[in-house]
């Protein structure tokens, strides 16, 4: 196994032992939403442990950014899902993703609460060792679609929130669910729980990872700069079992949202 991807399941083991230890506390922005101690403390392990064994590789987190110029570029989010994890709903994760110049090589998204590791090697994808693959739900009219709020500019998003609903409730779709930890939900597509996930705003740390499974599972993907957002950094995505991909879009793109 590549020295790398080693580090990689050294840091998940690692949270597996640090995060169910940190206080529950956090700060509030409007704009970030909330910012918690054990974001601070994964974020810290993470980072501390890549450059401890590899200070010259790049890394870009929610909480932190360091580029050196490495054809290695790590991509972390220490904790997606913070407001679920500070009201112990039990949904959110950590992601690890590690880019070489512009190739993922491999991608982690883990659920310590559930004690769940999605792994894709670039290549395959995997829950616990077990190979994994999308579902085959082949009509939008089946179909479960997870769709999130984002925190900034509350404004803006209420809007399209609402109108999105409108074009995706049922008996368009079987469910639509918020489920607010990215990474996660983009995980549970990959291996069949749901059938597509459908945002407008998200960060490369939101995304990286749980994209790099559906690819390797079977989905298809699609990273786009949306009309509908305002901030350079953030990118839309639709990711799904591939079977209802094109249906997805024509509807999304009839209703002006791609």
């Amino acid at each position: 196994m590549d020295k790398r991807a080693k580090l990689a399941f050294e840091i998940i083991n690692q949270i597996k032992n640090k995060i169910g230890k940190v206080k529950h506390s956090a700060t509030y922005s409007p704009i970030k939403g909330y910012f918690s101690e054990t974001d601070k403390v994964i974020n810290s392990l993470m980072v501390d442990l890549i450059k401890s064994n590899f200070p010259m590789d790049s890394i870009i987190s929610e909480e932190s950014y360091l580029n050196n110029d490495s054809d290695y570029c790590w991509i972390l989010d220490p904790l997606c899902g913070t407001t679920n994890h500070l009201h112990s709903i039990p949904f959110y994760s950590n992601s690890i993703s590690l880019k070489k110049i512009n190739t993922i090589m491999f991608s982690f998204v883990y659920d310590p609460f559930h004690n769940e590791l999605f792994y894709s090697d670039s290549h395959k994808s995997y829950l616990n060792d077990k190979q994994i693959s999308v579902s085959t739900t082949d009509k939008l009219e089946n179909s479960i679609i997870c769709i999130n709020c984002n925190q900034s500019d509350n404004s803006s998003i209420k809007k399209n929130l609402l109108n999105l609903f409108e074009v995706l409730a049922p008996p368009v779709t079987r469910r639509i669910h918020i489920m607010e930890s990215a990474n996660l939900e983009l995980a549970y597509v990959s291996c069949g729980r749901i059938d597509a996930y459908v945002n407008f705003a998200d960060k490369i740390w939101d995304i990286t990872s749980g994209e790099t499974l559906i690819r390797t599972s079977g989905g298809k993907s699609m990273i786009y700069n949306s009309k509908h957002i305002k901030y350079d950094e953030e990118r839309g995505i639709i990711a799904s079992n591939s079977l209802i991909h094109e249906e997805l879009l024509t509807l999304l793109s009839n209703n002006d949202y791609i």
